[in-house]
């Protein structure tokens, strides 16, 4: 019994003592420390935090935007600020520590107009070439534009023709409204200073101003444009090879000065000389064909005797103008004017216009008419189309008259899109001039029109015979040709360039056809230069009334079949008054564009009727 109490004590001790020990180790556990750093990328604000805490195995962010991570390294970016980050590190005892520190974010900004060098925000980086080199300094002048202790962009050239520097900017400057670049200069001589701008629609002109080389000078470059551009280049001295160190500050942009408007002189509204100038109000009248006082006729549209609506382009600084306004009822609504005589016309004679269009790519139609017929369309009428290239800028449009319908029209008609849908746009117009060609015209041959081949309706379709068609060139070629001929010897010969016309017509054939007779075109044609963009072989159709005609477009021939012979063929159907017959024209139109040309011979036209 004694034994087993003192077994049952030295058991005791011993948990005793275990516990004791116990209380020993934990007494001297290693403490838990949070602390962290970080890599900074000051072009970007992301940080990157190093988590140096010891004794810890879990871990809250808290990064001082009211965001958190329980990342070990995490990842943040941030924008220009100051934020207080605090790191929170634990353990499975459930020790913990805490650290902060704090971080302050300054991200470059690109650089933008206006351009001080002051701004430490902004990255002032510029980019060189051909030798000049470029910093940000003290003003080292400080006196007459530019009086002020700041930072200023110094230009050091080596004298290399052409040195300079650009500026990437991150905002494009705007040249819609403020379209002039003020900068102040410095320079101790005389010395030219260039400035364009690129990386918009397109660059703008080379704008050369004078420095008179007393010091700080503020030089003004009036730049001509209302795009936006993302690159600003400077030079000093561009073509030459002065070198030095110069310097520049304070770049801003500014109203240009408005120029005066300038007032006409001189206005004809005779067809012999034509040069409406809008030098006084021209007038309306009331009626078609009303000989009181009063030029323009408005057929479904409002003509108003306007201001100019930029008088600040040199394309048109004139003060007034003619301002169109479709009223939306027809596609072809109109303004006409009426003259005492009729139009003389030679080869190469043109009619130009300058216009005003709010939308780029719209057509401009001119139409000479012969009033006698009452303001009816005849077939003889004659037409000829452009489009606009620009939108709500001044350019002038020219327009080729076919020598071969001399003295024949006394009536102007312009048609404003007159390919779109009815609209209500607003149009401004102005110089419409004659200009008459030195050449001979483009009439037809002055041979005896043979009568149609059996079966068929059309006369001399195979042009061996120099008679029935007329070749009317405008502005382009149009003519009988031994060149090249699907069959025989003679085809016709077309070529056009940008806003050039040519076409071959033959008026009022088959005059005993009936009304709503299906009659079939068919022709033979061959390609030798491709088609540019817009440019089209157009082939219509008239049935000739009493007064006017009714016409018949038959599409487009293609022109997939280059330097090869292809045929092209359609029918429509006669109106219901013919009593005048048939009329036939093939127009190879080219567009406005710069490769808006083309090159076609026609042979072996056929006109039949089904």
């Amino acid at each position: 019994m004694k034994l087993l109490i003192k077994k049952m004590r030295l058991i005791t001790i011993f948990i005793m003592a275990i516990s004791f020990m116990g209380c020993e180790d934990d007494a001297i556990l290693p403490q838990i420390e949070a602390d962290f750093t970080y890599i900074l990328n000051a072009d970007t604000g992301t940080v990157t935090f190093l988590n140096v805490s010891e004794e810890a195995d879990t871990y809250v962010w808290t990064f001082g935007d009211e965001t958190t991570s329980t990342e070990i390294n995490p990842i943040k970016t941030y924008p220009t600020g100051s934020y207080t980050i605090t790191l929170k590190a634990s353990n499975v005892s459930g020790a913990s520590d805490t650290f902060e520190d704090t971080v302050t974010i300054n991200i470059p900004l690109p650089i933008g107009f206006p351009i001080t060098f002051d701004d430490p925000n902004v990255s002032y980086a510029a980019t060189t070439f051909q030798g000049t080199s470029f910093a940000v300094v003290a003003n080292p002048a400080p006196g007459g534009t530019n009086d002020v202790a700041s930072n200023v962009g110094a230009i050091t050239n080596i004298g290399a023709a052409f040195e300079g520097i650009f500026f990437e900017l991150g905002t494009p400057i705007d040249f819609t409204t403020l379209r002039r670049v003020n900068i102040n200069f410095w320079a101790d001589a005389p010395v030219d200073v260039l400035l364009k701008f690129e990386e918009g629609a397109a660059s703008t002109a080379d704008v050369i101003v004078s420095h008179d080389g007393t010091g700080w000078e503020e030089l003004s470059f009036d730049l001509g444009s209302t795009s936006s551009y993302s690159k600003l280049v400077l030079f000093v001295d561009g073509p030459g090879t002065t070198s030095g160190t110069f310097y520049f500050d304070d770049l801003t942009q500014a109203e240009s000065p408005i120029p005066p408007c300038t007032a006409e002189t001189a206005q004809s509204l005779n067809a012999v000389d034509l040069d409406l100038t809008f030098l006084t109000d021209p007038g309306t009248r009331p009626a078609l064909n009303d000989t009181s006082d009063g030029q323009f006729f408005q057929d479904n549209v409002t003509y108003e005797y306007a201001d100019n609506p930029d008088s600040t382009t040199p394309a048109n600084n004139s003060c007034k103008v003619g301002k169109v306004t479709k009223s939306g009822v027809q596609p072809w609504d109109n303004l006409q004017i009426d003259f005492p005589d009729t139009f003389t016309v030679t080869d190469g004679s043109t009619i130009s216009m300058k216009v005003y269009s709010p939308v780029s790519g719209y057509k401009v139609t001119i139409k000479l008419e012969d009033k006698t017929t009452a303001g009816a369309v005849t077939s003889g009428d004659i037409e000829s189309t452009t489009s606009t290239t620009t939108d709500n800028l001044w350019e002038e449009l020219t327009i080729p008259i076919s020598a071969v319908h001399t003295d024949k029209y006394d009536r102007l008609v312009i048609f404003f899109d007159l390919a779109g849908p009815a609209n209500t746009n607003e149009y401004y117009f102005d110089d419409i001039k004659f200009n008459l060609g030195t050449g001979g015209g483009g009439g037809g041959g002055g041979g005896t029109c043979p009568a149609a081949p059996n079966g068929e309706l059309l006369p001399n379709g195979d042009f061996e015979a120099d008679a029935c068609w007329q070749f009317n060139v405008n502005g382009g070629i149009a003519e009988r040709s031994s060149e090249d001929a699907n069959g025989g010897t003679f085809s016709a010969k077309l070529i056009t360039g940008a806003n050039q016309a040519p076409n071959i017509k033959v008026e009022r054939f088959a005059s005993t056809i009936p009304a709503g007779t299906t009659v079939r075109v068919t022709f033979k044609y061959k390609f030798t230069t491709a088609l540019g963009t817009g440019s089209i072989l157009q082939v219509l159709g008239f049935s000739e009334k009493t007064a006017g005609a009714v016409e018949h477009n038959m599409g487009n021939a293609p022109d997939t079949s280059l330097n090869t012979w292809a045929t092209f063929t359609n029918t429509f159907v006669t109106a219901g008054d013919i009593t005048e017959g048939l009329s036939l024209l093939l127009q190879l139109t080219g567009s406005g564009n710069a490769d808006g040309a083309g090159a076609v011979f026609i042979d072996d036209v056929q006109v039949t009727q089904e």
